[in-house]
């Protein structure tokens, strides 16, 4: 329950992103019909916001904090302080619940203004009440002003300047988030994982080229009389040419997405596997960031290596004058 030291002004001060709170002791607290043990934490909701963003992959945490602070800029002085419930199922605390916690201050009231299941930084063991802590301190206590924990984003360079100014302080424990990335990096499932994948993704992508140019030559025959046909009836090579494309196109868009969706299913089932809650603490919830880019760069050469099949097929097409010329005597003839 002590303070940070002054001794970490300067890390602090020079971080490009720095999120200040302060967890007490577990409270109690009653209302709602209830009456349970949890945390209260206050953290410095517009900092930990846009850290949180910064960072991907916590959406709902996001949008839990912003609400808090929409609701603080409209709360009245002496109404009761806007909270998120983090951790508590829904039979326990609804959003717009007032609660009071016992050791913080007499009168002092909590509004649920929203809930989530989970929050970086924030134990759910028992639950925890997740308020503003400008807010906090003003209506509570001023002693609960000074902030107990800090979350820095910074390079390699700001870690290695943090662990030599903590170095020398007692009392103050550091966890860094680049010493986790190591280990996984390093770590014989996550390489082989991920060349599993790469190979799977490239043998996927040969797999679609392949079907595609199978399907030309498989259709080759058939699709000669269709063109010369066409071809017969007067219609352009612009429009032959978009006959191809729809011809092969759509086979093709849809095993690419297909192959999207197990892509993100497989990394979503990997999640568990890897280790990756290191990031935020033992009891928070880290969401994998999806490759948008490079699969969306796949899906993407699938659907140019289908219009290349077409137009390739229509210059082959177009070229065969002698199928076009035998469709039209046998028209002719009949």
């Amino acid at each position: 329950d002590i303070g940070l030291p002054s001794e970490l002004a300067p890390l602090l001060d020079g971080a490009p992103l720095v999120a200040l709170g302060r967890t007490l002791p577990t409270v109690r607290f009653s209302g709602a019909g209830a009456t349970a043990v949890a945390q209260l934490v206050a953290v410095d909701t517009a900092n930990y916001s846009a850290l949180l963003s910064a960072s991907g992959g916590f959406a709902a945490a996001t949008a839990a904090l912003n609400r808090v602070a929409a609701a603080d800029a409209q709360a009245e002085p002496s109404g009761p302080i806007p909270a998120i419930a983090v951790g508590f199922g829904s039979q326990r605390l609804l959003t717009g619940d007032v609660v009071n916690v016992s050791g913080v201050g007499t009168g002092v009231e909590f509004e649920v203004v929203g809930s989530v299941a989970s929050m970086p930084g924030v134990a759910t063991r028992s639950g925890a009440l997740v308020v503003d802590l400008g807010h906090f301190a003003s209506v509570a206590n001023d002693r609960f002003a000074d902030p107990t924990w800090a979350v820095l984003s910074g390079d390699r360079a700001a870690e290695a300047a943090a662990v030599e100014l903590v170095t020398d302080l007692d009392g103050v424990a550091m966890t860094s988030r680049y010493a986790v990335l190591d280990q996984l990096v390093a770590d014989p499932l996550t390489s082989w994982t991920r060349r599993g994948l790469l190979a799977a993704g490239a043998i996927s992508l040969s797999f679609a080229i392949v079907a595609v140019a199978a399907s030309v030559v498989v259709a080759q025959a058939a699709s000669r009389h269709d063109f010369a046909m066409l071809a017969i009836l007067g219609t352009s090579k612009t429009q032959r040419r978009r006959v191809a494309m729809l011809e092969h196109v759509p086979a093709v868009a849809v095993s690419a997405v297909v192959g999207v969706v197990v892509a993100v299913s497989t990394t979503r089932l990997l999640e568990a596997s890897l280790g990756l809650d290191a990031f935020s603490g033992d009891v928070a919830d880290v969401a994998l960031n999806v490759g948008w880019t490079n699969l969306t760069i796949a899906a993407g050469l699938m659907v140019l290596a289908a219009f290349a099949a077409a137009r390739v097929v229509v210059v082959v097409r177009d070229g065969a004058l002698p199928e076009v010329l035998r469709r039209g005597a046998e028209r002719d003839e009949q």
